[in-house]
């Protein structure tokens, strides 16, 4: 996906409609509270997933703190190398079997959706997220595999993202900083607003 497309998704995440891209829109930058809250490791993790699950995502799923928190033990105990996987760089593939369990551990406690986003605030330089509209949008099951399917094809986009962007801009600036003047968003959170407004049918 050349750039501009993802500029024409986060833009069009923001105003609801499509927009010519003749600028970085850094303009529309929004806050996103509960997004930013989420990501605040001074809170302790169960609110993080509950803000990030419940109240930002809406996903109105049932929070077990004891069965999540044996779940964030075996994370840092077994896969803590997970914390600084980057979806541009790391290989999926090496990393099939350990991405699979993860994301399943998860599962467990906060079903699917909200599996994808407890990893993302554990790591939002790689875990996407997802919905159930974004994975049947994109023909991906909801287990584990379908997870690791869909972190393949956002590996690509975003691939194809910043080569496109790194032949056409002349800056050292990343693209999330050319978007936004506030907080900055990682790649993976801009693919997730593109495919949510993709869904939404505004582009």
């Amino acid at each position: 996906m050349h750039y501009r497309k993802l500029l024409e998704g986060v833009n069009a995440y923001y105003c609801e409609r499509i927009t010519k891209i003749d600028e970085f829109p850094k303009e529309l930058y929004d806050e996103e509270t509960d997004y930013f809250e989420a990501l605040d490791t001074q809170k302790s993790f169960s609110e993080r997933v509950r803000i990030i699950v419940n109240k930002w995502g809406k996903c109105r799923v049932h929070i077990d703190d004891k069965k999540l928190q044996q779940v964030l033990t075996v994370f840092q105990q077994d896969h803590r190398s997970a914390v600084s996987w980057e979806i541009t760089t790391t290989s999926l593939w090496e990393n099939h079997e350990d991405i699979i369990k993860i994301f399943s551990m998860f599962v467990e406690v906060v079903k699917y959706t909200g599996a994808s986003k407890t990893l993302h605030i554990l790591n939002p330089k790689f875990f996407m997220m997802w919905d159930e509209d974004i994975r049947d949008r994109w023909g991906c099951s909801g287990n584990g595999e379908g997870y690791f399917n869909f972190l393949s094809r956002s590996q690509r986009e975003i691939q194809e993202v910043l080569q496109t962007y790194t032949k056409e801009q002349d800056t050292t600036e990343e693209i999330s900083q050319r978007i936004y003047t506030g907080r900055k968003k990682t790649i993976v959170k801009l693919l997730d607003e593109y495919n949510w407004a993709k869904w939404q049918e505004w582009i």
